[in-house]
């Protein structure tokens, strides 16, 4: 019986000996990282809300030997960190990556590209253009396949099986990249060609973490080395270490402050009745939500210790910059119309608005078509919004903005001008028989260029007089500069000082056709008060035209 009993165990015990051994043999063994990534990619493709795709980031990062804490400084996943100097992710921006992924939030190269400025990353050899990252990468992702056995070649090979599995090219046209990739890409080149290893940079007086990392020897090997090896990156500016910027790149994912999908208005064209666009109200729109739920709502640890994070929604009363830091959309809008309304806060609904109207032309429809094409690029304070003091720093590193193109279409006529004549002008001390004074005047004048306003019109006045049968006329010159909605007040040339002669001119241009208000003052020689002064007014509209001789516009 005992025999009938070992004889099987023994069997066993071979089994499992020589399992064992094939283990060892296996682990004695570079792994190969394209099996690997193949199945965190797979993981993360599977994962459906995101809950599981926190999940199988947590095995990315495992993978990658990239430590998760949450706010309190507890280790959710472990890895090479051994101080807030290194690299490693709270649990709040593993959810705001997922929550990314969710989203199906894209970045294109160029937008990677400006995001590494913000890093304050200079590589070495001149800036980083996007034609120089398309090289790197290309390479990098060669060296990732060649080695695909040494563990610095996990990150490039993960970057490149998320972008076969999206069906999305990682380099040349087409590009993008989800969070994750950029968040890797990102890393690669903050931590520069270092063999491989976990960066720990140290700067004077960086703040130490509530936590301290695995407790034990921290491994050296990491996922990280290859797919940018050809970048010898370093730091310019830096808030605690290379860490920091990329902190604040992730917990940038966890807001999203984008156009609304609804009520935008973004093309219009100067009133008048020649345009179905004519005189239509822009309306832009913003919105600010928080896209995550955290369960912790506080970072008390590390360099962004005391960062509050509201609930998952819109959020109401932030700061709003419409113009941010590099715009210069206001100053088109305002060169082409009037805002209406621009607020300066989200509201309970987590948006802002502008409003805008557009000029109306002043001859519509004559001239030619222009185009003034300008975008916005509102900047909300999201952070410092909501009170986070050690969010500031990041603000200003890292804005949460959107840009916003627009189009305000508008003819531009080679220039103006109008002709008017007033009535026949009794000027007599006595009856209006044959034997008195007529007059009759004759205006007209001309501006070239695309504007009316601003600049001085070249003006003609022909009198004629009426003695009976004798009649004769003369011609004077005079010049008017206009103002919108102001009236202009001039004098013959050769009567300045004079108080007989006063020509006043006003643009009308809310009609359908513009006019020229024409107002003229004729007085004696007596002095005003006397029997014998007398004065005449005449008031008279002419209309506008494009002038069609001033030579074409550039």
């Amino acid at each position: 019986m005992l025999r009938r009993l070992l004889v099987p165990l023994l069997a066993a015990l071979l089994l499992l000996a020589s399992a064992d051994a094939a283990d060892a043999a296996t682990r004695s063994r570079p792994a190969d990282r394209v099996a690997l990534a193949a199945k965190l990619a797979g993981d993360l493709r599977r994962a459906t809300t995101d809950d599981r795709r926190r999940a199988a980031l947590l095995r990315v990062f495992s993978a990658l030997r990239v430590g998760v804490y949450s706010g309190r400084g507890r280790p959710i996943v472990r890895g090479t960190e051994r101080s807030a100097g290194d690299v490693y992710l709270y649990d709040a921006e593993v959810r705001a990556i997922a929550a990314g992924l969710g989203r199906g939030q894209r970045i294109d190269p160029a937008g990677l590209v400006e995001r590494v400025s913000r890093l304050r990353l200079a590589p070495r050899g001149g800036p980083l253009t996007g034609p120089r990252l398309e090289r790197a990468l290309t390479a990098g992702l060669r060296r990732a396949r060649r080695e695909r056995r040494a563990p610095r070649s996990l990150a490039g090979l993960l970057v490149a099986e998320l972008g076969r599995r999206a069906k999305r090219p990682v380099t040349g046209r087409g590009a993008a990249y989800d969070p994750l990739q950029s968040w890797l890409i990102l890393a690669e080149l903050a931590t520069g060609r270092r063999g491989g290893g976990s960066a720990r940079p140290r700067q004077a007086g960086a703040p130490a973490p509530c936590f301290t990392g695995s407790g034990r020897v921290a491994r050296i090997v990491s996922g990280f080395g290859a797919l940018v090896q050809d970048f010898d990156t370093i730091l310019k500016v830096a808030t605690h270490s290379v860490a920091s910027p990329l902190h604040g790149l992730t917990i940038a994912a966890l807001f999203d402050v984008q156009p609304t999908q609804g009520g935008q208005v973004l093309s219009t064209h100067y009133g008048g009745p020649h345009h179905p666009l004519s005189g239509r109200e822009l309306v832009f729109r913003i919105g600010a939500q928080m896209v995550a739920q955290l369960p912790d709502r506080v970072i008390r640890c590390g360099p962004l210790a005391g960062l509050t994070f509201p609930k998952k929604g819109p959020i109401a009363g932030l700061p709003v910059d419409w113009d941010g830091s590099v715009s210069d959309g206001l100053a088109t809008l305002r060169a082409h119309g009037t805002i209406t309304q621009q607020d300066a806060v989200t509201d309970a609904n987590g948006i802002a608005t502008l409003r805008f109207t557009p000029h109306r032309e002043i001859v519509a429809g004559a001239g030619r078509e222009r185009v003034a094409a300008g975008a916005l690029q509102p900047e909300v304070s999201v952070l410092s919004g909501l009170g986070n003091v050690p969010g500031n720093i990041n603000e200003v590193l890292f804005p949460f903005f959107t840009t916003i193109a627009f189009g305000i279409g508008y003819h531009e006529a080679r220039g103006f001008r109008f002709s008017a004549e007033t009535p026949e002008l009794c000027f007599t001390l006595g009856s209006c028989d044959e034997h008195a004074f007529r007059y009759t005047h004759t205006y007209s004048a001309r501006v070239c260029g695309p504007t009316p306003y601003g600049v001085p019109w070249d003006g003609t006045e022909i009198t004629v007089e009426r003695i009976g049968e004798e009649v004769s006329s003369s011609i004077e010159r005079f010049e008017f500069v206009l103002r919108p909605g102001e009236t202009s007040t001039t004098y013959p040339r050769d009567a300045i000082g004079r108080n007989d002669q006063r020509f006043d001119f006003r643009l009308i241009e809310h009609v359908i056709d513009p006019l020229m208000q024409v107002d003229t003052f004729y007085a004696n020689n007596f002095e005003p008060g006397s029997e014998n002064y007398r004065a005449y007014e005449s008031h008279v509209p002419a209309r506008v035209e494009e002038d069609l001789s001033c030579p074409p516009l550039p």
